[in-house]
């Protein structure tokens, strides 16, 4: 309740919970400091904030605790509150994207709270990732037909971009831009689908992402982690250490809250967390794992490819669920 109360204070700008929410690092269960850490590190965007914490044990979260007193008491003057944007509150809605679930080559669809299917696109053509848009709309990038298309939930087609060497990530940006990944490049597209820049990468593409700081995360075939400017010039490397065969044939990464990057490497059949230095904090051993996605919880969405199922996984890398499906699964976003 306290959590929630001092959570609900600071998306209201009141710089009061923050010390509550502090303090909260000792006093919640472990498994729920992580959501403390995500709000935490949300405030401190902007700034040197504390490391993250790796041990559960009370010495730690009490460090913890200091170390972000000490933060606060340096930065308290710094902090806007009303220039934060929060996450969008959840709206416990799965986004599934199979390659070959449906009647005919794949399928994207919508699950509810309650984990019922809410609408179905099928017929798609080997679909490797899609984006509920803020209009009901779905984003689609179809690797098999060499396209990228805007739908409506029954399917229709309303805007279409064909590129070539597959198109397998697509991402509408709030500027009504449209990212795509191809095996090889990260192209940018007006909403005519005009070229506005191409960002070609030696070793292939896997995935890509539009993040905070006005960025692009990237992951190459080798498993190496870059960021681009917005206007799609290279900023920075970084290779994962003990990495094993790389991504391979699949790969995908997400900035977390803390400044780890969170990477699925599909060939080394790894799931990874890393710093800024591409130092490994926290990993997980799972087959054909092709993309991972960070919950609030601190619970972790993984899709193994092969068996068709949608794992979720706690801190510990147990497991604490899965979800079969009828093809197998290339991206699983949560809204």
């Amino acid at each position: 309740a306290r959590f929630c109360a001092a959570r609900s204070l600071i998306r209201a700008q009141d710089r009061s919970a923050i010390p509550v929410m502090i303090d909260l690092l000792s006093e919640m269960c472990p498994q729920c400091c992580w959501q403390v850490e995500d709000v935490l590190f949300q405030v401190a965007f902007s700034t040197k904030a504390p490391s993250s914490l790796q041990q559960f044990d009370s010495a730690s979260r009490q460090k913890a605790v200091e170390s972000w007193k000490s933060w606060w008491d340096k930065n308290r003057d710094s902090i806007d509150l009303a220039k934060l944007s929060f996450d969008r509150p959840l709206r416990g809605y799965t986004l599934y994207c199979e390659y070959d679930g449906g009647s005919n080559d794949g399928c994207v669809w919508m699950a509810g709270r309650d984990g019922k299917s809410r609408w179905e696109i099928e017929g798609l053509v080997g679909p490797n990732d899609a984006q509920l848009l803020p209009n009901g709309r779905v984003l689609i990038a179809e690797r098999n037909a060499g396209r990228v298309t805007e739908r409506d939930r029954k399917g229709n087609i309303l805007w279409q971009r064909d590129v070539s060497g597959g198109a397998i990530g697509c991402e509408r940006l709030t500027s009504g831009r449209t990212m795509i990944t191809t095996w090889v490049s990260i192209l940018m597209v007006d909403h005519t689908g005009k070229e506005i820049w191409k960002y070609t990468h030696p070793r292939g593409m896997r995935h890509a992402r539009k993040v905070r700081g006005r960025r692009i995360l990237g992951v190459a075939a080798n498993g190496e982690v870059f960021f681009l400017s917005e206007q799609g010039k290279l900023l920075k490397r970084i290779q994962p250490q003990r990495y094993g065969k790389g991504a391979g044939y699949w790969a995908s990464a997400e900035l977390l809250p803390n400044g780890h990057i969170l990477v699925a490497l599909g060939s080394s059949e790894k799931v990874v967390e890393i710093d800024q230095t591409g130092k490994i904090v926290w990993e997980v051993s799972v087959p054909n794992a092709v993309h991972a996605t960070r919950l609030r919880d601190g619970h972790t969405l993984i899709c193994n490819f092969e068996d068709r199922v949608v794992l979720k996984l706690d801190r510990q890398g147990r497991e604490v669920s899965r979800r079969h499906l009828r093809g197998r699964p290339f991206g699983v976003r949560h809204y």
